[in-house]
């Protein structure tokens, strides 16, 4: 891979990474276009270090947010950056799976049914 190339895939990461769509399938398509021959642990290296640059760069640009959420952190109230930083852990988690509610659900229909079903014999 020459210079030029990994520039114009780094520029294709960057440009695509905040839109929503794959950044990683675009560099694909990227060294495809080239006609790059990477093996698996080169193509591996390669798309890790091109997206702890965006990280990397994305922490730059808002470094003053950031420093703003962890201060407001540490004062341990709860204030606007708190209310923040808890909604993006809540984020973060799994979604609950639907089937899981299938039991409350179902008790919740049958207790419905038991009071319909005694108003209906009053």
């Amino acid at each position: 891979m020459t210079p030029i190339q990994a520039l114009i895939l780094g520029l294709i990461q960057g440009l695509t990474e905040f839109l929503p769509v794959s950044s990683s399938g675009h560099l694909e398509i990227g060294k495809a276009l080239f006609g790059l021959e990477m093996s698996g642990a080169q193509s591996l290296t390669f798309d890790v270090v091109v997206h702890a640059g965006t990280a990397l760069s994305t922490i730059v640009v808002f470094r003053k947010d950031i420093a703003e959420i962890i201060t407001g952190l540490l004062k341990f109230k709860w204030n606007a950056e708190t209310k923040f930083a808890s909604f993006v852990l809540i984020s973060m988690g799994r979604p609950p799976r639907p089937g899981r509610f299938y039991p409350l659900i179902k008790s919740i229909e049958q207790e419905r049914e038991y009071h319909f079903d005694r108003r209906q014999k009053q």
